[in-house]
């Protein structure tokens, strides 16, 4: 998450009660308190110019490279559209009729913040303010100067957009340059970075002194009780030394590949549930091996952009408080990922009925 220099971003989502493409009464109710002030019409306005402004700056800028193959810019043949009931921050807001308001679709700035930018953008390259597509704006980025990154770039962020923000046919309009994040962005859970950020901005850690909780495998003192601690997802217990207590189960890896399926949910419920049922499994090698991890088989689940109804992700990466890249369509199956954790969590969401996974593991 980014936050602008001092200020505080207030965030908006709007619930759905309609799905109508015009701005809704409860939505403009919203819009207009949270604008103080400003009618609708200049804000709508401003970003539009703010959208022109920075990519007419680009014209002619060579295209930055990226690892980005060909083949990742088709999406998967499982791939399916995400449904009302199960839909983005960006898809509820474009829904609403809210995105042309608020800045990349659901900051709102103050008018001060807006010509901050606005003159860093003209300072940069002209100041023509030719009309692009509404949307334009949505995808704005901000110079290093302007914002505070207080954690490393999470792809997993509830906050983030997914691959098809804004798309009217599904297609690509976000790419991440870490290619196996491409399911992944767009996420709706929590993730631990989320959390940090929040506690880091609003100096809630500074409740945990001495006495507070040494948490391990990159947990934090939780400010509500700085006796326990936040854990990464994957790791449990008081201090983060222990696999989450419920579904899951910790396995030894041998030299040889061994086989784990698995299945969770509940079917009894058939709408999506408003929390999401997790499973976590924890793979143990010998000191000095290394373990490998690949899915092969997973049943139940929806191939979605932000893999909102279901996903498994093996955390293989060494940053243990990031979240990895999640497995929710057909095209990463199959694939072998080398970790540089051991042990190696492996952790599983579902909010949809039930899903089934098989996984393999071992040490080299």
């Amino acid at each position: 998450m980014i936050l602008l220099k001092q200020c505080y971003v207030n965030l908006l989502l709007v619930l759905v009660t309609d799905v109508g493409a015009a701005l809704s009464p409860k939505a403009k109710e919203s819009l207009v308190q949270a604008l103080r002030g400003t009618s609708l019409e200049k804000r709508q306005a401003r970003l539009e110019h703010l959208g022109a402004l920075y990519f007419e700056n680009r014209k002619g800028e060579g295209q930055q490279k990226s690892n980005v193959s060909a083949i990742t810019r088709t999406p998967p043949t499982d791939l399916i559209s995400n449904n009302v009931s199960d839909s983005s921050i960006a898809e509820i807001n474009q829904r609403e009729g809210v995105v042309d308001y608020l800045f990349q679709g659901d900051i709102n700035l103050s008018e001060e913040q807006l010509d901050r930018i606005e003159k860093g953008l003209a300072a940069n390259g002209t100041s023509r303010t030719k009309r692009q597509a509404n949307y334009h704006g949505n995808f704005v980025k901000l110079n290093p100067e302007d914002v505070i990154s207080y954690n490393p770039y999470e792809y997993g962020s509830t906050m983030h957009y997914d691959a098809a923000a804004f798309s009217s046919t599904n297609s690509y309009t976000i790419l991440p340059f870490d290619v196996p994040y491409t399911r992944t962005i767009g996420s709706r859970t929590i993730t631990f970075y989320d959390i940090k950020t929040i506690n880091d901005h609003y100096r809630c850690h500074d409740q945990c002194g001495a006495g507070s909780a040494v948490c391990l495998n990159g947990g934090e003192p939780n400010p509500r009780n700085c006796t326990i601690c936040n854990c990464p997802a994957g790791y449990g217990g008081a201090t983060c030394n222990q696999r989450p207590a419920g579904c899951g189960q910790a396995l030894t890896a041998t030299a040889l590949w061994q086989v784990k399926q698995f299945s969770f949910g509940n079917a009894a419920v058939t709408t999506y549930r408003d929390s999401y049922m997790e499973c976590n499994h924890r793979v143990q090698a010998p000191a000095g091996k290394r373990i490998q991890i690949r899915v092969t088989y997973m049943k139940g689940g929806y191939c979605r952009h932000g893999c909102h109804a279901n996903s498994i992700e093996p955390k293989v990466r060494a940053d243990m408080r990031a979240t990895n890249p999640r497995i929710c369509c057909s095209d990463m199956l199959n694939e072998v990922f080398t970790s540089a954790l051991n042990p190696t969590p492996i952790v599983s969401y579902n909010r949809h009925l039930t899903s089934t996974y098989t996984f393999h593991y071992r040490f080299i």
